[in-house]
C-alpha cells in the first residue's frame, strides 16, 4: 500500500466541497467525507487505478484521476511517486480542469 499525501490545494478543494454540501444537506456532506476517504484508500491500495487524465503539458502527463466513489461529478487527481501517491486536486467535473492546473 502506498502512502497517500494530500497536497494543500486538494485539502482546500475538499474543504470547499464539504462546506458547499453541508450548507444544503449535512448528511450528504458527511457521505462526501467518507467517499473521499474511500477514494484515497483506493488509490493508496492501487496507485495504477483510474485513468491518465491526458493533459498535454509534459509536466502533467502522469496525472491520473478517479471519480469520488458515489459522487460521479467529483474527481480526485493524483500522481504516483515511488512509494507514495500525491493527491493534487479534488475538483467538480464542471470545472475547467486545464485552467485549474495552470501554474
Amino acid at each position: 500500500m502506498a502512502r497517500v499525501v494530500q497536497e494543500s490545494l486538494a485539502a482546500w478543494d475538499v474543504r470547499d466541497h464539504i462546506e458547499y454540501l453541508a450548507s444544503r444537506d449535512t448528511d450528504v456532506a458527511l457521505r462526501f467525507i467518507d467517499a473521499v476517504e474511500a477514494g484515497y484508500r483506493q488509490i493508496g491500495d492501487n496507485p495504477d487505478t483510474g485513468f491518465l487524465w491526458g493533459f498535454e503539458s509534459e509536466r502533467l502527463r502522469d496525472v491520473r484521476a478517479i471519480f469520488v466513489p458515489n459522487f460521479p461529478n467529483h474527481v480526485i487527481y493524483f500522481r504516483k511517486r515511488d512509494s507514495e501517491v500525491r493527491v493534487l486536486r479534488v475538483l467538480h467535473a464542471s470545472r475547467d480542469i486545464t485552467r485549474e492546473f495552470r501554474e
